[in-house]
């Protein structure tokens, strides 16, 4: 059955709709996510190189090692996605 673009923009809201990753996936993404992490943090510390974009990139990368962990951090990520959104609109 194909999908809507309805369907393609909503959110996954169930373990069951995430597929199982393959373990090259759970343990690589992992990894990059942490030492985009750490990378994020230390230039935190460095004045004026921000850090916290790798921080935010990093994090639904750790996120992939198990599935409810992911869609924990999917429903944060697309609840503020929709809160920037909205105040972005409203200043404009």
């Amino acid at each position: 059955m194909p999908t809507t673009e309805k369907q393609k923009n909503e959110l996954c809201t169930s373990e069951a709709c995430l597929k199982i990753r393959p373990l090259w996936q759970r343990l690589l993404y992992p990894v990059i996510g942490l030492s985009l992490i750490f990378i994020g943090m230390a230039l935190g510390i460095v004045p004026f190189i921000p850090g916290f974009p790798l921080v935010i990139i990093g994090l639904p990368l750790v996120a992939c090692v198990h599935p409810r962990l992911e869609l924990w951090v999917r429903r944060r990520l697309h609840h503020l996605y929709h809160k920037l959104s909205d105040k972005i609109k409203k200043h404009h």
